[in-house]
């Protein structure tokens, strides 16, 4: 089935819900929904359409608002689609999907861990990436990472920093020793030729 096709599925379906067939400049297409009707339409993708595999779950930050993209599949008819749902910055609240697809309770807990989305109904909802006392949600774009961790400084070195400094360095060692990139003095060049000379004889 097309995405297309399971949007008509669901509209026929569940004609009295919302749902908006979308399509990005790139990517594949998705279906937005509105998070009060996540679980009829997820009811709909495993129990009418046998979508019986929850191959992804990621929060998201927006900017202005949340969001959680699921991308559910059919191992046996082989087709997916992706489900985005939209909530408040203020309030992330949707429901838990464990009770159709178990896996998703491990999504679930990286979602709440990084970005800070609540789902109701999950039954070990806690973090699983950062430390159980950890302030704050990684992935929103409003994050402030602390100073220190239990005595553990937090701060790290910027990496494209690092990498313009080595630039710089080898440029530097290029225009003071020109030698340096000769191969007559590249010792690992040198063993090689001797290898070669030792095994033509």
């Amino acid at each position: 089935m097309t995405a297309k096709e399971i949007h008509a599925t669901l509209y026929n379906i569940l004609p009295d819900i919302s749902t908006e067939l979308q399509q990005g400049q790139v990517g594949d297409p998705w279906i937005l929904v509105l998070p009060a009707n996540l679980i009829r339409v997820t009811q709909v993708l495993k129990n009418d359409l046998g979508m019986n595999y929850l191959a992804c779950l990621s929060g998201i930050d927006y900017g202005t608002v949340l969001g959680v993209v699921y991308q559910f599949r059919s191992l046996t008819a082989r087709f997916e689609i992706m489900i985005k749902t939209l909530i408040p910055r203020e309030n992330p609240v949707l429901p838990s999907l464990t009770d159709f697809y178990p896996a998703a309770g491990w999504f679930e807990r990286e979602a709440y861990d990084l970005v800070g989305i609540q789902f109701q109904g999950h039954p070990d909802l806690r973090r699983i990436m950062m430390p159980d006392d950890w302030v704050g949600h990684p992935l929103r774009k409003d994050y402030q990472p602390p100073a220190e961790y239990h005595g553990i400084p937090c701060d790290r070195p910027n990496p494209h920093q690092l990498l313009e400094q080595l630039k710089v360095a080898g440029q530097t060692e290029k225009a003071t020793n020109p030698e340096s990139n000769s191969t007559a003095n590249n010792p690992a060049v040198n063993s090689q030729n001797q290898n070669l000379k030792s095994t033509t004889g």
